[in-house]
C-alpha cells in the first residue's frame, strides 16, 4: 500500500525548529494480507528550518502595527504610525511623515532590534518602556541619509519611566526632524550614520 505523511506546521514543537534541529515521529503499524500479518515501526525524522522574517506593512494612513514573537519587518509607510516589534530581532521603519508635528512611536520590545530612520520620517520616539535593559543587547538605529555632523544632541527631561530622553535633532533649512530615545538612549547599543560612522551611548554623554 501507499502511505502519505502530512506534517502539521502549526504544531508548536514543529514550528519552533530551527536549522540543524530535528524531531522524530514514531509510528507503529501492522500490515495484513493473504499470507498473514506483520508489525513494524516507522520512524520519521523532521528537519527544521529557521523561519524567515515576517513582513508587516501599514497603509498610507495612521497605523498601529504589531509584530510576532519571531523576527519581523514592520513598515509603517505614510502617516503617523506606532510600531510594536514583539520578541525577536525586528526591523522597524515608521515611514514618511513629512510635514507632521506628531511623533511616530517605535517599540522594539524583546530581541536585538534595528530602527531605520530617514529625514522623511520626521519625528520619531523610541519609548524606553519597550526598549530597556532586558530587551536585547545589540539594538541599533540606522540613519539612512544623516551624518553625525548633521545632528544636534540635547537632553529632554520627562521624569517617570521615560526619564531623561536623548534627542537627536536635525534641520537642513527646508525640513527638520528628530529621533528621541527614552532613558537617554542607553539601551540602544549602536548608532550608525550614513557616512559609515558608528557611535554608542557613551559618545553622546562625554
Amino acid at each position: 500500500g501507499t502511505w502519505v505523511y502530512i506534517l502539521d506546521d502549526s504544531n508548536s514543537a514543529v514550528d519552533a525548529l530551527n536549522d540543524g534541529e530535528t524531531l522524530t515521529d514514531t509510528l507503529d503499524y501492522t500490515s495484513t494480507n493473504a499470507a498473514g500479518s506483520s508489525s513494524s515501526t516507522l520512524t520519521i525524522t523532521i528537519n527544521g528550518t529557521t523561519d524567515g522574517p515576517i513582513v508587516i506593512t501599514g497603509t498610507s494612513g495612521n497605523d498601529t502595527l504589531t509584530g510576532t514573537d519571531g523576527n519581523d519587518i514592520l513598515l509603517g509607510l505614510d502617516g503617523t504610525d506606532s510600531l510594536f516589534g514583539g520578541d525577536g530581532d525586528d526591523i522597524l521603519d515608521a515611514g514618511a511623515n513629512s510635514g507632521s508635528q506628531s511623533s511616530q512611536y517605535l517599540y522594539g520590545q524583546g530581541g536585538n532590534d534595528t530602527y531605520l530612520y530617514s529625514k522623511e520620517d520626521a519625528k520619531i520616539f523610541i519609548h524606553s518602556v519597550y526598549e530597556g535593559a532586558n530587551d536585547g543587547t545589540a539594538d541599533k538605529i540606522v540613519f539612512d541619509d544623516l551624518n553625525f555632523a548633521d545632528i544636534t544632541v540635547t537632553i529632554i527631561s520627562y521624569g517617570g519611566t521615560i526619564g531623561d530622553a536623548l534627542n537627536l535633532a536635525w534641520d537642513d533649512g527646508t525640513d527638520s526632524g528628530q529621533v528621541r530615545i527614552g532613558q537617554m538612549g542607553q539601551y540602544i547599543e549602536s548608532y550608525e550614520f550614513a557616512d559609515g560612522q558608528t557611535y554608542t551611548y557613551d559618545d553622546f554623554i562625554t
